[in-house]
């Protein structure tokens, strides 16, 4: 699961591949003995649009779906990172899962 989600973010979008990965997700949200741990600070109503995109989207296109600048999307992310306490995107990813924001 874990290529599958580094490695989608570089593909074209195809919707196939984003229904596959959040399965992905959804399977891994779902396995015995996930804890779910507490958020550093909670999330702002901005910066909880941009997870669901990280798992199948690259920056610029979160930036064109969002209607928002890049540096608007490396602001959230980079707080974002921080609230999960993530150093990488995949990181960031499991810690959303396990917090049920995907």
């Amino acid at each position: 699961m874990d290529g599958l989600v580094e490695h989608s973010t570089y593909a074209m979008p195809d919707p196939f591949l984003e229904r596959i990965t959040r399965a992905a997700l959804e399977v891994r949200a779902t396995e015995p003995g996930r804890s779910v741990r507490i958020l550093t600070a909670p999330l702002t109503e901005a910066e909880l649009r941009v997870p669901r995109l990280l798992p199948t989207t690259s920056s610029v296109q979160m930036a064109a779906t969002l209607f928002i600048s890049r540096n608007t999307v490396k602001t959230h992310l980079r707080s974002i990172y921080q609230k999960l306490g993530g150093s990488s995107r995949l990181e960031v990813i499991q810690r959303a899962v396990d917090l049920r924001l995907l």
